[in-house]
């Protein structure tokens, strides 16, 4: 028993502390503002923040798969906010595709030819 606890305290000690991101962390509708600024297609209906950077995908992405990617986007750079600043401030967002979604169906990829060779290969 002593080792457990000791095991408890070493991993409530070794969890990593970020700052909270005053985004809520539920994914919700694409705010207007956010759409205006990133000049979103109306393709992205779903959205959720990491951390100042869009995390966007059509109304057919699970909710799991947004809040994946933002969990991810946040562990890899999350410590870095200045990377986050500097890449939303340079409109880059990132668009999650739903299983049953391919390539040329990103609005921004919808131009790639030939559409089925882009979406042999990315799907």
């Amino acid at each position: 028993m002593k080792h457990f606890l000791g095991y408890l305290l070493l991993c409530a000690l070794s969890v990593q502390v970020r700052p909270a991101e005053s985004a809520p962390d539920r994914v919700t509708a694409v705010p207007a503002e956010v759409r205006a600024e990133f000049k979103l297609a109306d393709h992205y209906q779903k959205f959720i923040s990491a951390g100042g950077l869009p995390v966007v995908g059509s109304a057919k992405v699970n909710d799991v798969s947004l809040l994946e990617a933002r969990f991810l986007i946040l562990q890899m750079i999350g410590h870095r906010p200045e990377v986050l600043t500097a890449m939303a401030t340079n409109k880059v967002r990132f668009a999650i595709m739903a299983a049953n979604e391919f390539t040329t169906d990103i609005p921004e990829h919808s131009d790639l030819s030939p559409k089925l060779y882009w979406d042999k290969r990315g799907h």
